[in-house]
């Protein structure tokens, strides 16, 4: 199991405590990069061909917001093995 897989994991199982940094982790390793905010609260990633992924800066970051993020991720085919 990839390293992405197993914090995906960890964080599908518990979405109601993940940390901020485990989240930009899994994101990176995503292929998602992260965008200039200009100076507000929410935190923009993007990736090539993809929509944004986008979700205030509050930490813990609230378990809403995890779970789409979780769902986009399922969606555009980010957890694929072959996509590492």
């Amino acid at each position: 199991m990839s390293r992405k897989a197993k914090l995906y994991a960890k964080i599908a199982q518990n979405p109601g405590n993940v940390r901020y940094e485990e989240l930009i982790s899994l994101l990176k390793l995503c292929g998602y990069e992260l965008r200039s905010s200009g100076g507000g609260s929410h935190r923009w990633f993007v990736k090539k061909g993809y929509g944004p992924i986008h979700f205030p800066e509050h930490r813990p970051v609230k378990s809403v917001y995890i779970k789409q993020i979780l769902r986009i991720l399922e969606e555009n085919g980010s957890m694929d093995e072959d996509n590492e």
